[in-house]
């Protein structure tokens, strides 16, 4: 008898709508997430092309900008999106190639620890992933395209108690945004309601879709991630150090120029002792202290070091069998102070070999030196690493912001100031802006007393808060507290729009008219004409006839990629 044949399953000869939609889906996440690994390298940002510039040979030559951005995906959304906003338009061009950019290389030249170091998600890679996140389905928005579809009625009736509709208008207000009159719409509303959702049941349900996505985001970065706790802390002891009192007293003066120039004094002003000396004439370049938003900042990121180095000296001090001798630990501190190069091929060697990075640490310093280190011990090296690590990265990032020399951060941010300064006196000549300060203020307490655990007889445990056995338990924040603090607090949004587009009508139409132009970066190309066979004279369906949505415009590109 004939042994039986395993049938031979053929390769389609083109994709499906479905895997044409989810091949755009992984090209443009793994372009998006590779762009942004690319900035660990201080040569990357002088690659970006326009309005990044490699470093001129003479410093009065003009700026020459590369013809191929080392990150397209990032550069499409700044130039098509970011570049056009009202304010920032006008900044110079010095602003970004040498201030902004001098100030990105210095952070990438600082050689900052990665997660894989720590053996954990870190705090930058968290911020940056939820970032990146956003940025992708930007940048797929762009190069796919919103389908131009039939006109949607915002007006009809939507259950906004149902998920289907929430969804249904959102694609029904996306598509009048990109093809419809509904920038426009929106505009107008600000300036004549108090509210935006009143102008229609589609916009009411489209902002509570928003509302739910944004509490989400909001529930995984600050709940779910394993560094929420500390970002909050983080928010915190800012939003603690904020001169909001000062702040609002300075914007009591009625005079837009001598508001700014109080405000630019509060924020900016220097008063080192280098400042003083430079000023009288006795020195050149010294260094003149911090002003109060490097000194925010330095204060922060110093308190998190000194708890860091708490950390690591108490594992120094450590005796028994489960701490590290001291030529391990001073192996890892050695290991520290070595050059970047150095920091990255020890992570190549531990990531080929597939062993601990603090194991191969130690065997690069000395070998056999981690033959005896026991299970307890590895936990203890690898947090005293970790601490190390968190000190060396802060101090890196305070030293870049707030002690440079020429002071490259206090200069970008006078640039951006002179930039949106006609923006800020007419603003400030038609509305009180301290009633808006104080709304971000309280905004911003609410949002950190949500964010904390809470006791409560019944609920969830928080994953940082065990039960401590006083018959409660402590309850994680959870995605419905979010929504209802986004709830209760979206009125402070729709009052700013509308004071701003009711009595700053020249403002309101400088963003619409952004808005407009901006939007048709979503737009997809024109579509052919189907063509017509001799036979029937029936239109003969095109590619994307069969594949609705799929990959929008790239469509056609990404079927011919995958049968060449």
């Amino acid at each position: 008898m004939e042994a039986q044949k395993t049938p031979v399953l053929n390769a389609p000869e083109t994709l499906t709508s479905s895997q044409l939609h989810a091949l755009f889906d992984i090209l443009t996440h793994h372009e998006t997430y590779a762009e942004v690994e690319l900035f660990k390298d201080p040569a990357t940002i002088s690659k970006y092309g326009y309005p990044f510039a490699p470093h001129a040979t003479e410093s009065s030559a003009a700026p020459s900008y590369a013809a191929d951005s080392a990150a397209p995906l990032l550069a499409g959304v700044l130039r098509s999106i970011v570049l056009p906003f009202p304010g920032v338009r006008d900044l110079p061009p010095e602003f970004w190639h040498l201030r902004f950019q001098a100030v990105l290389e210095k952070l990438a030249d600082g050689g900052l620890s990665e997660s894989y170091d720590k053996g954990s998600l870190g705090t930058r890679k968290t911020l940056a992933t939820a970032a990146s996140a956003i940025h992708e389905a930007v940048s797929r928005g762009i190069l796919g395209g919103v389908k131009n579809g039939e006109s949607s009625d915002l007006h009809r009736e939507y259950d906004r108690s149902k998920a289907q509709d929430l969804v249904r208008a959102w694609e029904d207000a996306v598509q009048e945004l990109v093809y419809g009159n509904l920038i426009k719409e929106i505009f107008t509303c600000a300036a004549e309601k108090q509210s935006l959702e009143e102008h229609s049941p589609g916009i009411q349900a489209a902002a509570d879709y928003v509302i739910i996505h944004l509490a989400t985001l909001m529930h995984h970065v600050f709940v779910l991630s394993p560094e929420g706790p500390y970002l909050l802390k983080l928010l915190e002891n800012v939003h603690r150090l904020l001169p909001y009192s000062m702040i609002k007293q300075t914007l009591r003066i009625g005079n837009a120029a001598t508001m700014l120039s109080g405000m630019m004094r509060l924020l900016l002003t220097k008063m080192g002792v280098g400042a003083i000396s430079n000023w009288v004439g006795l020195t050149q370049n010294a260094d003149d202290g911090m002003n109060l938003l490097q000194r925010i900042v330095w204060l922060v990121l110093s308190w998190d070091a000194a708890e860091f180095r708490k950390s690591a000296d108490a594992i120094e001090k450590a005796k028994g069998a489960s701490s590290p001798s001291k030529e391990q630990l001073a192996a890892i501190k050695n290991y520290i102070n070595k050059t970047r190069k150095e920091h990255d091929e020890t992570r190549r060697a531990s990531s080929e070999n597939a062993g601990s990075i603090v194991i191969t640490i130690l065997e690069r310093s000395k070998p056999g030196l981690s033959v005896s280190l026991t299970e307890p011990q590895h936990t203890q090296c690898l947090e005293y690493l970790s601490a190390l690590l968190a000190v060396r990265d802060r101090d890196e990032i305070s030293n870049s912001l707030c002690r440079q020399n020429p002071d490259l951060f206090t200069q970008a941010v006078k640039d951006a100031v002179t930039s949106f300064e006609p923006m800020i006196r007419a603003i400030h000549q038609q509305v009180d802006l301290r009633e808006h300060v104080s709304a971000a203020e309280g905004l911003i307490s609410d949002f950190i007393s949500v964010s904390k655990a809470k006791k409560s007889t019944s609920g969830r445990l928080a994953p940082s808060e065990p039960n401590k056995g006083d018959g409660s338990e402590t309850r994680a924040p959870s995605v419905e507290d979010y929504v209802l603090l986004l709830r209760n607090n979206r009125q402070l949004l729709y009052n700013w729009l509308h004071q701003l587009a009711s009595q700053c009508p020249e403002i309101k139409d400088v963003f619409c008219a952004w808005a407009k132009d901006t939007i048709k970066v979503f737009r997809q190309p024109n579509q052919p004409v189907p063509e017509t066979t001799e036979a029937n004279q029936q239109p003969t369906p095109t590619d994307k006839t069969h594949r609705p949505g799929a990959a929008g415009a790239l469509s056609d590109d990404l079927q011919h990629l995958f049968t060449s």
